[in-house]
């Protein structure tokens, strides 16, 4: 009897939860559901993207074969190899390449909700224009097409840039408490973020900044407590970071400074055009409104965080992984651009449009909002199919390896040695065959005979060291050298593999 009455309770309180909830809410459900059904419509999209492969390898040697130096990640990896890489091979072992990815759409739906948290609170307006805002802010990040594509790459980007979002909104949540444990969290955040990703570290100086003029009107409790709690902690753990690391971030600088640079500054706009585009273009008009509603210190704040991004790559001319990075950007963007449409509706700024006959429209107010409803309806479809192509575009913008990987894992031994030039997707997909990974090299680095030049590849090839060599007719860096080892193969190694470019040489008997 007392259950059948606790369950009687219980449904009447989920019943009054239920009818309690507003159409916003409602919508909020819908974006977040329709968000996480995008997201997890064709996983298996394309082969592992060589980022996403090289972390996994990364990842399960460290776990089950506890080795952690055989590929040198802490010399090239842009974080920690024992953060994002132990997750995503766990995944890995439980789902195959849709594990992986999945783990990150997890993330990227998480990221959402905090880009919601970060809206509402800003606390700009009223609570009713906070909230359309946040739901606003919500479907802008949630359906940009950057923050598409990454949160289906299983690479560190969408971990880190949760970590980031995180830290902001738990600085934001700081001044509620008087204990310190969101600034403690807000530099556990940012540090862990840091930590995933090095590229993280770029909005130290701006968010600083922006902290310090936020700090500034707090109490002075809340001021010692930032420095307690966040300041010095955060100085502390980066700089015991930079005096232990230091060799490997200089290493790390030193062979990333060149890579992905283009001779002028029109392929890096253009990748900000096309995954941002629309961001931008819509930033103008909602950083007009949001002026005029004297929020000048906020927006120039977030248009700041907004360029971050682009601006350290167009600074050092760097494209490489821009189209990743841009989703940043989108989420910083899309609160400017929120806030400005729910002041559109909730301060009746289209009636100012429609009265002075901007819109030459019969000045009637219900069909104001049903003509201003039915265009921003239209404009969020647009936004969603645009996102949708872009996103769909960037997923195959690698070739496929799967089918010549599956090729070489049918025809190579254990023992053999292989020379590819698909590096980690290849390494991936042969790791169960082929092992240790000394018995695949490529084209990034090579020790034959103590020589790691181009030559050693050339001698090695000469040699007849390799059982097979993968090529696929795209490296770019130096045509002369493909020449050469081209000619140098001719003598040992015949072709028994040639489709959509790829190329699969073995050695010949002797």
């Amino acid at each position: 009897m007392k259950s059948l009455l606790f369950r009687a309770k219980q449904g009447i309180a989920i019943f009054s939860l239920i009818k309690n909830l507003s159409y916003l809410d409602y919508l909020l459900f819908f974006l977040i559901l329709s968000a996480i059904l995008l997201r997890l419509v064709n996983l298996d999209y394309n082969s592992a993207f060589n980022d996403e492969a090289i972390y996994i390898v990364i990842g399960r040697m460290g776990l089950f074969a506890s080795d952690w130096l055989s590929y040198g990640a802490k010399l090239w990896m842009a974080g920690l190899p024992y953060i994002y890489p132990t997750i995503s091979a766990l995944a890995f072992e439980t789902a195959g390449i849709e594990g992986a990815r999945l783990l990150n759409v997890i993330f990227g739906i998480i990221l959402i909700e905090e880009v919601y948290q970060l809206t509402l609170l800003l606390n700009l307006f009223d609570t009713k224009t906070n909230k359309i805002a946040a739901t606003i802010a919500l479907f802008l990040s949630g359906f940009s097409a950057a923050g598409i594509f990454v949160s289906k790459l299983a690479t560190y980007d969408m971990l880190s840039f949760l970590l980031l979002i995180c830290a902001i909104t738990s600085f934001l949540k700081a001044r509620h408490f008087n204990n310190g444990k969101y600034y403690f969290l807000t530099f556990i955040s940012i540090f862990t973020s840091f930590l995933t990703k090095v590229v993280a570290g770029i909005y130290f100086a701006p968010l600083f900044l922006i902290s310090i003029f936020i700090i500034k009107n707090r109490s002075v409790k809340q001021k010692k407590l930032s420095i307690y709690y966040l300041y010095i902690p955060l100085i502390i753990c980066m700089s015991v970071y930079g005096l232990l690391n230091s060799n490997n971030l200089l290493t790390f600088v030193t062979t990333h400074k060149d890579q992905g640079i283009t001779t002028n500054y029109l392929t890096i706009i253009q990748i900000i055009i096309k995954t941002s585009g629309l961001s931008f273009l819509f930033l103008i008009p909602g950083s007009a409104i949001l002026i005029k509603y004297k929020k000048t210190k906020q927006v120039l704040g977030l248009i700041v965080l907004s360029m971050v991004i682009p601006v350290f790559h167009l600074v050092l001319r760097r494209y490489a992984t821009l189209d990743k990075h841009m989703y940043l950007s989108d989420i910083f963007l899309s609160v400017v651009i929120a806030y400005a449409v729910s002041l559109f509706f909730r301060k009746k700024i289209y009636r100012f449009l429609f009265k002075n006959r901007i819109i030459f429209i019969p000045y009637k107010i219900q069909l104001q909002k049903m003509i201003t409803s039915f265009v921003f309806f239209i404009l969020a479809i647009f936004y969603v199919w645009h996102s949708a192509l872009i996103s769909s575009q960037l997923e195959h913008q690698w070739k496929n390896t799967k089918e010549v990987g599956y090729f070489l894992s049918e025809r190579i031994h254990p023992g053999d040695k292989l020379l590819t030039e698909n590096g980690g997707a290849i390494i991936l997909i042969l790791y169960d065959k082929l092992f240790p990974p000394t018995d695949i090299v490529t084209f990034d680095w090579i020790n034959y005979s103590g020589i790691s030049s181009e030559t050693a590849y050339e001698q090695a090839i000469k040699d007849g060291y390799f059982n097979y060599i993968e090529l696929d007719n795209e490296y770019e860096e130096n045509e002369e050298f493909m020449l050469n080892l081209r000619e140098a193969m001719i003598e040992n190694y015949q072709l028994i593999y040639s489709q959509n470019n790829f190329e699969i040489y073995e050695k010949k008997e002797s």
